[in-house]
């Protein structure tokens, strides 16, 4: 509801002015960032525990099940900075479970389900730091 009066209070102000909606100050706008987090409806990203090293194998694995199965899941992902563990994207544990059974190097009792307000961040790649060069002073 107060979002909803936020919205109408923005749209009236404009109206009433006469001013051009800029877009671009609204995308940033916490209205537009709430919008794209994940709601209840969505389908849940369930944290599988993996032999590290074998994250992309055991994807394959799963992609090549999903193909010839025809499993309940939506997504399955790994993250290089995230060794031993891969994502699956699913509305419900039982499908998860499905999925990585019979597949080696997942410890299968080590299924956990990401937070709501944690999904983003997960999903988020966190930026390289840059290396300094360092300045040779030149001998003449």
């Amino acid at each position: 509801a107060r979002t909803a009066r936020a919205i109408e209070q923005r749209h009236q102000y404009y109206v009433s002015t006469g001013d051009d909606v800029d877009e671009e100050a609204l995308a940033g706008s916490a209205i537009a960032q709430q919008a794209r987090q994940p709601s209840i409806r969505d389908p849940k990203l369930w944290i599988v525990k993996c032999k590290p090293g074998m994250e992309r194998q055991i994807i394959t694995c799963l992609m090549q099940k999903f193909l010839t199965k025809g499993l309940n899941i939506y997504s399955v992902v790994t993250l290089d900075h995230m060794k031993g563990y891969i994502y699956v994207e699913a509305d419900k544990e039982a499908p998860v479970k499905e999925a990585i059974d019979y597949i080696d190097g997942i410890f299968s009792s080590r299924i956990i389900l990401v937070k709501l307000n944690e999904m983003v961040s997960v999903m988020t790649v966190p930026k390289k730091k840059k290396k300094k060069k360092k300045k040779k002073k030149n001998d003449t």
